[in-house]
């Protein structure tokens, strides 16, 4: 199934709209991502960020990496944590990967 996470991310004045699965791989957690960027010019729409964002995951070149969850950490609380780390270090490098082209 396929849920969404809005991310804020250094300078920028919109969210990156975030798709993504997550699956339990024994003391893993594999997590695939589709995200869509917002023009600090355009006005955010959380719908059509939505659509590009799941379309990515699901028919584009969706980005899967995974973490662990801490000691007394949930399962989806683990997820959360690891997309905002991702996406808080990698930022620029998910942009290029997902910008139109």
């Amino acid at each position: 199934m396929t849920r969404f996470q809005y991310v804020s991310v250094p300078r920028r004045r919109n969210p990156v709209t975030v798709a993504y699965t997550a699956h339990d791989r024994n003391d893993e957690i594999e997590i695939t991502i589709g995200a869509s960027f917002c023009s600090n010019r355009d006005r955010f729409n959380r719908r059509l960020g939505r659509q590009i964002a799941e379309g990515r995951l699901l028919h584009g070149e969706p980005l899967t990496f995974y973490g662990r969850p801490i000691d007394g950490e949930s399962f989806n609380q683990a997820v959360v944590r690891e997309i905002n780390s991702f996406l808080a270090r990698r930022a620029n490098d998910v942009m290029a990967r997902f910008c139109q082209r």
